[in-house]
Protein backbone atom coordinates (compact mmCIF):
# COMPACT_ATOMS: atom_id res chain seq x y z
CA UNK A 1 0.00 0.00 0.00
CA UNK A 2 2.67 2.62 0.89
CA UNK A 3 4.25 1.75 -2.57
CA UNK A 4 1.11 2.81 -4.43
CA UNK A 5 0.65 6.42 -1.87
CA UNK A 6 4.23 6.96 -3.14
CA UNK A 7 3.45 5.96 -6.50
CA UNK A 8 0.41 8.41 -6.70
CA UNK A 9 3.05 11.46 -5.23
CA UNK A 10 5.40 10.62 -7.72
CA UNK A 11 2.68 11.11 -10.39
CA UNK A 12 1.18 14.22 -9.22
CA UNK A 13 4.82 16.30 -8.76
CA UNK A 14 5.28 14.77 -13.02
CA UNK A 15 1.79 15.71 -14.46
CA UNK A 16 1.62 19.13 -12.29
CA UNK A 17 5.28 20.08 -12.39
CA UNK A 18 5.50 20.36 -8.99
CA UNK A 19 8.76 22.29 -7.30
CA UNK A 20 9.59 23.82 -4.15
CA UNK A 21 11.38 26.34 -3.34
CA UNK A 22 12.86 27.65 0.72
CA UNK A 23 12.77 30.37 2.52
CA UNK A 24 13.87 31.12 6.12
CA UNK A 25 11.02 32.33 8.84
CA UNK A 26 12.96 35.27 11.03
CA UNK A 27 12.61 36.69 14.36
CA UNK A 28 13.96 39.33 15.78
CA UNK A 29 14.30 38.60 19.69
CA UNK A 30 16.31 41.07 21.47
CA UNK A 31 17.39 42.91 18.24
CA UNK A 32 19.08 40.40 16.55
CA UNK A 33 17.46 38.05 13.38
CA UNK A 34 17.22 34.67 14.20
CA UNK A 35 15.79 31.95 11.78
CA UNK A 36 12.37 30.17 13.66
CA UNK A 37 11.55 28.39 11.06
CA UNK A 38 11.23 28.01 7.31
CA UNK A 39 8.10 28.26 4.81
CA UNK A 40 8.94 25.82 1.84
CA UNK A 41 6.40 26.63 -0.53
CA UNK A 42 5.02 24.13 -2.98
CA UNK A 43 4.25 25.27 -6.32
CA UNK A 44 2.28 23.48 -9.51
CA UNK A 45 1.24 23.96 -13.06
CA UNK A 46 -0.84 22.57 -15.90
CA UNK A 47 0.57 22.70 -19.28
CA UNK A 48 -0.84 26.33 -20.02
CA UNK A 49 -1.91 29.55 -18.62
CA UNK A 50 -4.60 29.35 -16.28
CA UNK A 51 -6.07 33.08 -17.01
CA UNK A 52 -8.05 33.35 -13.77
CA UNK A 53 -7.17 32.16 -9.80
CA UNK A 54 -11.13 31.32 -9.28
CA UNK A 55 -11.23 29.29 -12.67
CA UNK A 56 -12.48 25.33 -12.48
CA UNK A 57 -8.80 24.32 -13.71
CA UNK A 58 -6.90 26.89 -11.35
CA UNK A 59 -9.47 25.66 -7.87
CA UNK A 60 -9.10 22.20 -9.06
CA UNK A 61 -5.34 21.98 -9.41
CA UNK A 62 -5.13 24.49 -5.59
CA UNK A 63 -7.32 21.97 -4.13
CA UNK A 64 -5.11 18.96 -5.68
CA UNK A 65 -2.15 20.85 -4.22
CA UNK A 66 -2.91 21.13 -0.63
CA UNK A 67 -3.82 17.40 -0.95
CA UNK A 68 -0.63 16.56 -2.15
CA UNK A 69 1.25 19.16 0.83
CA UNK A 70 -0.97 17.00 3.10
CA UNK A 71 -0.12 13.38 1.91
CA UNK A 72 3.81 14.73 1.80
CA UNK A 73 3.49 15.86 5.45
CA UNK A 74 1.87 12.55 6.74
CA UNK A 75 4.11 10.27 4.92
CA UNK A 76 7.29 12.18 6.01
CA UNK A 77 5.85 12.10 9.80
CA UNK A 78 6.17 15.50 10.01
CA UNK A 79 3.04 15.96 11.53
CA UNK A 80 4.28 17.76 14.84
CA UNK A 81 6.64 20.37 13.43
CA UNK A 82 4.86 21.38 9.93
CA UNK A 83 1.69 23.54 9.74
CA UNK A 84 0.02 23.83 6.10
CA UNK A 85 -0.24 27.30 5.62
CA UNK A 86 -3.87 28.49 4.48
CA UNK A 87 -3.31 30.42 1.58
CA UNK A 88 -6.02 32.20 -0.60
CA UNK A 89 -5.96 30.65 -4.45
CA UNK A 90 -3.33 32.85 -6.48
CA UNK A 91 -1.52 33.10 -9.61
CA UNK A 92 1.89 32.97 -9.76
CA UNK A 93 3.92 33.49 -13.13
CA UNK A 94 5.76 30.66 -13.64
CA UNK A 95 9.69 30.56 -12.46
CA UNK A 96 10.37 27.62 -15.11
CA UNK A 97 7.83 28.03 -18.54
CA UNK A 98 7.23 31.88 -19.26
CA UNK A 99 3.67 30.78 -20.88
CA UNK A 100 2.29 28.91 -17.76
CA UNK A 101 0.80 29.92 -14.43
CA UNK A 102 1.27 28.34 -11.04
CA UNK A 103 -0.18 27.77 -7.92
CA UNK A 104 1.71 27.44 -4.35
CA UNK A 105 0.96 26.26 -1.23
CA UNK A 106 3.28 26.54 1.91
CA UNK A 107 4.51 24.52 4.33
CA UNK A 108 5.62 26.06 7.75
CA UNK A 109 8.58 23.97 9.05
CA UNK A 110 9.26 24.90 12.72
CA UNK A 111 13.15 24.96 13.59
CA UNK A 112 14.10 22.33 16.34
CA UNK A 113 14.87 25.20 18.56
CA UNK A 114 16.89 22.12 20.48
CA UNK A 115 19.23 20.46 18.03
CA UNK A 116 22.70 21.46 18.66
CA UNK A 117 24.05 21.99 15.48
CA UNK A 118 27.68 21.88 15.17
CA UNK A 119 29.00 25.82 13.75
CA UNK A 120 28.89 26.55 9.89
CA UNK A 121 25.93 23.72 9.93
CA UNK A 122 24.15 24.83 6.67
CA UNK A 123 20.30 23.56 7.98
CA UNK A 124 17.88 22.30 10.22
CA UNK A 125 17.42 18.77 10.55
CA UNK A 126 13.50 19.49 9.94
CA UNK A 127 14.27 21.49 6.73
CA UNK A 128 17.12 18.59 5.43
CA UNK A 129 14.27 15.55 6.17
CA UNK A 130 11.62 17.60 4.42
CA UNK A 131 13.80 18.16 1.36
CA UNK A 132 15.26 14.73 1.40
CA UNK A 133 11.78 13.41 1.28
CA UNK A 134 10.14 15.78 -1.71
CA UNK A 135 13.86 14.80 -3.96
CA UNK A 136 12.78 11.17 -3.10
CA UNK A 137 9.59 11.86 -4.95
CA UNK A 138 10.84 13.85 -7.79
CA UNK A 139 10.50 17.24 -6.93
CA UNK A 140 13.25 19.41 -7.69
CA UNK A 141 14.23 22.38 -5.86
CA UNK A 142 13.82 25.77 -7.69
CA UNK A 143 17.06 27.94 -6.96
Amino acid sequence: MESDERGALQRFVRENHVHYDVDPEEAMPEGENEVVGFDVRLLASHDGSLKDPTCAKCTSLLSELRGFAARVVASAGAESFTEIVPEPGMLYQSTESRDTDEVAVTLRIRRDEHEQRPEGASEDRRLAAMRKYLESLGVPRHT
